[in-house]
């Protein structure tokens, strides 16, 4: 987010995709809030310093003072208990002094108060920020982004923008892992539409544009073309640069975290290519599901910064509807009447399908997962689920991970 010298002062609205804190030297951190703005560009807006805090009462400042590390500074605060308590602030240079605080204070019976709101949420909570945003400030060009504000003001706003949206799935041979191919459909809210298969080419067949030995992709949701790669090295590279150039807000699919952007990291890795698909330096990053410091289940997440990973069909789960069952197939042909193009009745053979589509007609096995993809963008479209989503994060304050 290096950026080159400030403009005048404008003022902007934007849709908050992505808050973090990060490092700003060995004693300060910062806030940056990453989104798309509503002409289009992306930006990040970053508050720098930013100390993250917690709260104990006031009655308990003196002994605050002495349990928590040097680092930590004790300060006044306006702010309430429930019960009309006052209390102080103890903030810290870094998430990881603010831990050692909490802890501190645990230790010694402090009782603490906001210690388990991340600071990205404390700072959002604390300008009234749901979601919209307008920014004033000067702007300068950035790196990862169109457009840097370094500590512009802040206010919430009600405002409706676009966010640019692809969805993915990836084919992979089951005895190998390797992966065969990935499809990307884009919404094109900001950017030209996009609809296109990345292919490990089987047996070196012939390909030229969007076909393949003269079969072109001729499909009824999206007309589809196909980048055919020697390797599967070279297919991965090519993925990072297509997903830079759409640029999405969003990531979507089908079990899309858990397998597509699992498996995708794990074969970058074994690569030894930087998962390079960020708004900023930072490599995006799988994230296996854990457990919290009470014992709490956490689903597997995606750490992408300034971009959101939104599984598909953990919306369909916790969405109103109720299905038979959540696999794409059937869910896709109660929602749109329409499904795969390959339907197989066990697994085993759907596996022996693909294998054979894979090498003797590619532009089938390319159709299939194409379609694939095209059918979440379909279903999260006719069902509301994913503006329905977005608005609630935009009416309560939830970020999109979330």
């Amino acid at each position: 987010m290096t950026a080159a010298q400030p403009a005048d002062t404008e003022t902007v609205r934007g849709f908050v995709v992505h808050s973090l804190v990060q490092r700003a030297g060995r004693d300060a951190s910062r806030i940056a809030c990453l989104g798309r703005l509503d002409d289009g560009r992306t930006f990040a807006a970053v508050w720098s310093p930013y100390r993250p805090r917690l709260f104990v009462r006031s009655s308990d400042a003196d002994a605050a003072v002495r349990a928590v590390p040097g680092a930590c500074e004790v300060e006044r605060s306006d702010r309430r208990t429930i019960d009309g308590e006052p209390v102080v602030a103890v903030s810290a240079a870094s998430v990881a002094d603010l831990r050692d605080a909490r802890s501190a204070c645990e230790r010694t019976g402090i009782r603490t108060y906001e210690a388990d709101v991340a600071p990205t949420d404390s700072f959002l909570i604390d300008h009234r920020i749901h979601g919209t945003v307008e920014l004033s400030g000067p702007i300068v060009d950035g790196k990862a982004v169109d457009c840097v504000m370094m500590n512009p003001t802040v206010s919430p706003v009600d405002a409706a923008i676009a966010l640019e949206v692809v969805s993915i799935d990836i084919e992979t041979d089951v005895d190998t892992g390797e992966i065969l191919a990935i499809a990307l459909v884009s919404t094109g809210a900001w950017k030209p539409p996009v609809s296109t298969v990345l292919l490990v080419n089987p047996r070196g067949h012939a390909i030229d544009g969007d076909a393949i030995d003269g079969h072109a992709i001729d499909d009824a949701a999206a007309d589809g073309s196909i980048e055919a790669f020697a390797d599967e090295a070279a297919l991965l590279r090519r993925f990072i640069e297509r997903v830079r150039t759409i640029d999405p807000d969003i990531i979507t699919g089908w079990n899309v975290i858990d397998f597509d952007l699992a498996t995708i990291a794990a074969r970058l890795d074994r690569h030894a290519i930087e998962f390079a698909i960020s708004r900023s330096t930072e490599p995006a990053r799988f994230l296996p599901a854990s457990r919290d410091r009470d014992g709490r289940r956490q689903n597997a997440g995606f750490a992408c910064q300034g971009r959101q990973a939104i599984d598909g069909l953990r919306l369909v789960r916790y969405g109103p509807e109720h299905f038979s069952d959540r696999r794409l197939d059937s869910v896709a042909n109660a929602v749109l009447g329409t499904g795969k193009t390959i339907a197989a009745s066990t697994s085993a053979s759907k596996i022996a399908t693909l294998r054979s589509l894979y090498r003797d007609d590619p532009v089938a096995f390319c159709r299939y997962c194409l379609n694939d993809a095209d059918l979440v963008l379909q279903i999260l479209n006719r069902t509301g689920l994913l503006d329905l989503t977005i608005r609630r994060g935009s009416l309560t304050g939830v970020g999109l991970a979330r």
